[in-house]
């Protein structure tokens, strides 16, 4: 397992649902499994090399994954993570079901504070001699850009992405589905005023993210007090955002 990433086993306790047999717990698992592999587009089809193809990627033997599929057992947490990397699914959503998304209070909540963190940045910017603009109506990428950054002649369009801590440590960040076609940052709150600011390269996002409603997902993990990891690759930072050019 990746140091410093945590993760849920179904032997652990106050997972926020309960299950009524092993049994049923393994059969939630398999429609799960089963849904994640539909939406991948690597996956190949039931009865055609579906099983094989997660076996070797995995790294366990074919017979381990028929049992996965027949609800007999489930997959050690090593392979668990694995397995949620593969489909690129948030790998509590596929042990438990377990919703990570946030309610209506908190969206509301999280969008004061994502506005805050654009002004935020745009205020960097500026600062570091560029110049800001938000993008017009008629704009076609106005849905995903959340201003466009010109420094020493260049144009960014940019992303905000706010981070939520999810757990000690571990922090979710969201990102358009056009992620390519935008520079995305993400802004870490540390308290008292002070923040992080991580450089979200898009090749990197390819890499590591994970599918969620009309958006992908990067879940960071801190792993020194101002360095960031997801399954052990370092993200890269800001230390001026005349970087940015």
């Amino acid at each position: 397992m990746v140091e410093g990433v945590i993760l849920l086993t179904p032997n652990q306790p106050n997972v926020g649902f309960t299950m009524t047999t092993r049994e049923d717990f393994r059969k939630s698992f398999v429609a799960r499994l089963s849904q994640a592999c539909e939406e991948s587009s690597n996956v190949p089809p039931p009865h055609k090399g579906r099983q094989q193809y997660l076996a070797k990627e995995v790294e366990v033997a074919p017979e381990a994954v028929s049992k996965w599929f027949k609800a007999v057992s489930m997959p050690r947490p090593e392979k668990l993570e694995k397995l949620a990397q593969l489909l690129q699914v948030d790998r509590s959503w596929l042990a438990f079901g377990a919703n990570p998304e946030l309610d209506r209070t908190q969206r509301k909540a999280h969008g004061r504070e994502l506005e805050g963190a654009v002004h935020l940045v745009m205020g960097m910017i500026m600062l570091a001699g560029g110049h800001c603009g938000t993008p017009s109506d008629t704009d076609s990428r106005a849905s995903y850009v959340d201003f466009y950054a010109t420094i020493r002649g260049s144009v960014h369009p940019i992303h905000i992405s706010l981070a939520r801590k999810v757990l000690n440590d571990e922090y979710e960040l969201m990102v358009p589905k056009e992620f390519k076609d935008v520079r995305s940052i993400g802004v870490i709150s540390l308290g008292s005023g002070k923040y992080d600011f991580v450089d979200l390269p898009s090749a990197m996002i390819e890499e590591h993210k994970v599918r969620k409603t009309g958006q992908f997902a990067l879940q960071l993990t801190r792993i020194d007090p101002h360095k960031y990891a997801t399954n052990g690759v370092v993200w890269p930072k800001y230390r001026n955002f005349s970087d940015l050019g």
